[in-house]
């Protein structure tokens, strides 16, 4: 318990850091002011300061890389070879890896000649990333879809001069039993829209109608997986969810795709499409723009990288992978001239009226990313931790959905209104902080987290195993535990409030 004390006292500096960032920006942000752009804040307390630490890794924008912890031994004890993976190779380390990421293991260990250890990137990002180019061609449960689904994964490691064991803790977007759900789901939908017959733009067209048509943008940002988009009762997910399952519905219809994650107002993720042997970009979420009534746009549909990289940035991990190309693919003419007789029913043109509604969409989203780069600009948002966007990530979502779904005379007047502008701003940071950050708060400063993680690490761990810790693993593992704790209750709040601080400020303002 006094381990776990320890931990409360850092994850409520970080809570109270991040009220003093979110003050700054419902009171800062909405002038865009010059001497704004040089606001100092506070940086999150570094998490795991206590031990020895390293990331030299590849960038992920959407993944949680944990601190590596490495410890020299005079011999790996028998506990840690009991349920070990033995490998003897690199190569054979990452088909052990791709093996407990398949099964969606939690925690695992894999035991390695050290004749292999220099051999391995220590980065584990760069290990999983190695290990989802050992692509099964027969499912589409691997590859990227591997390795986009992780939230985040981090390992310790004991070695002495002969060999080394890497125990791995990670956590999944979905579970394996989700996983199996959501393939068969797949294969059901894939059927029911005979997408076999059809060409391969016509198939890339009708998955991306599809999941745009079915899935709306989880304003709470809790649910980041495919399974919430395809499966769960109320279909929401965010960028995460849309592009994996973007990626599996095309894999799984026979064409060649990648999960793309990078940058854009945000950590962000699309997908990239092979179409007659050359590449282009699909971005299905911002295909499906907030709205007041349902939009199904094709703004970022099949598009090239000069139209891609006016708003977007891939990590730099994807940009050696493949080269997209420059220009945007004719999907209308493509599918319009198909010789397949499949492709004669698919609808390529949109009504008046659906176009009006797509270009108010359009209109109303480019407005709120114009105010999210203000945000991001002031903030140094790309140089933030990935717990620090997560707070920014939810007010700038909050945002954007007022100002998507307000009304057309209130979307007027934010135009030429800057009090109104202001108000709204400042209004919703009252209710965010009221809604979801005090009672974060609060939580983190009671003895209740205290009991839960107690009681999470027992059910998790047996007392032995706990009792055998040194005071370093353990207090690392509390840490870990903590920053849990703050995740659901980050997310519980945020999902059980978001919806109703949106209602709140448009009845204010209508």
């Amino acid at each position: 318990m006094k381990k776990i004390r320890s931990g409360k006292r850092k994850m409520i500096s970080f809570m109270g850091i991040a009220l003093v960032i979110t003050m700054c920006f419902g009171t800062t942000i909405p002038t865009f002011a010059k001497e704004n752009e040089t606001m100092s804040l506070e940086t999150l307390e570094q998490k795991n300061a206590n031990i020895s630490s390293e990331y030299t890794g590849s960038k992920n924008s959407l993944i949680a890389s944990e601190p590596i912890e490495k410890k020299l031994v005079a011999q790996i004890s028998t506990k840690n070879r009991a349920n070990a993976t033995k490998v003897s190779s690199a190569n054979g380390f990452y088909k052990a890896l791709r093996k407990q990421l398949l099964a969606r293991k939690k925690t695992f260990t894999i035991l390695y000649d050290n004749s292999s250890y220099k051999k391995l990137p220590s980065a584990p990002l760069d290990m999983v990333w190695n290990a989802s180019k050992l692509d099964d061609k027969n499912t589409s449960d691997d590859a990227d879809f591997m390795y986009g689904s992780l939230v985040n994964i981090g390992y310790s490691s004991i070695y002495n001069q002969s060999e080394c064991a890497y125990t791995f803790s990670v956590h999944y977007t979905e579970t394996k039993s989700q996983v199996n759900q959501l393939n068969k789901k797949i294969k059901s939908v894939l059927k029911s829209k005979k997408v076999a017959k059809m060409s391969d733009v016509a198939k890339v067209k009708v998955i991306h109608d599809y999941i745009v048509n079915l899935v709306s943008y989880d304003q709470s940002m809790v649910d980041h997986s495919a399974y919430g988009g395809l499966i769960a009762d109320k279909h929401t997910t965010v960028c995460q969810g849309y592009s994996l399952l973007m990626y599996k519905m095309l894999t799984d219809a026979g064409i060649d795709a990648r999960y793309i994650t990078g940058y854009a107002n945000e950590a962000h993720a699309w997908n990239a499409v092979k179409i007659n042997k050359k590449w282009y970009y699909i971005d299905a979420t911002w295909d499906d723009p907030i709205a007041k009534t349902p939009v199904l746009s094709y703004n970022y549909f099949l598009i090239g990288s000069n139209t891609l990289n006016k708003d977007h940035k891939v990590d730099a991990i994807y940009q050696n992978s493949f080269k997209a190309q420059a220009g945007n693919f004719d999907w209308q003419s493509a599918i319009e001239n198909s010789n397949k007789k499949a492709d004669k029913n698919i609808d390529i043109a949109q009504t008046k009226e659906e176009q009006k509604e797509s270009e108010d969409a359009l209109n109303r989203n480019i407005f709120a990313k114009t105010l999210c780069e203000g945000f991001d600009e002031t903030l140094n948002y790309e140089e933030s931790t990935i717990y620090e966007k997560r707070l920014y990530d939810l007010y700038k979502k909050i945002y954007t959905a007022i100002i998507c779904e307000m009304s057309d005379d209130s979307f007027e007047r934010l135009s030429y209104d800057d009090v109104f502008f202001e108000k709204i701003l400042t209004d919703t940071d009252k209710c965010i902080q009221e809604k979801i950050l005090q009672p974060c708060l609060s939580y983190m400063d009671s003895d209740n987290i205290l009991e839960d993680i107690a009681t999470i690490m027992h059910e998790d761990y047996e007392e032995e195993a706990l009792e055998s810790m040194s005071d370093e693993e353990l207090e690392q593992l509390v840490d870990v535990y903590m920053e849990l704790a703050f995740d659901k209750c980050f997310s519980d709040y945020s999902t059980e409030y978001t919806d109703s601080i949106v209602e709140t400020i448009l009845e204010t303002i209508e």
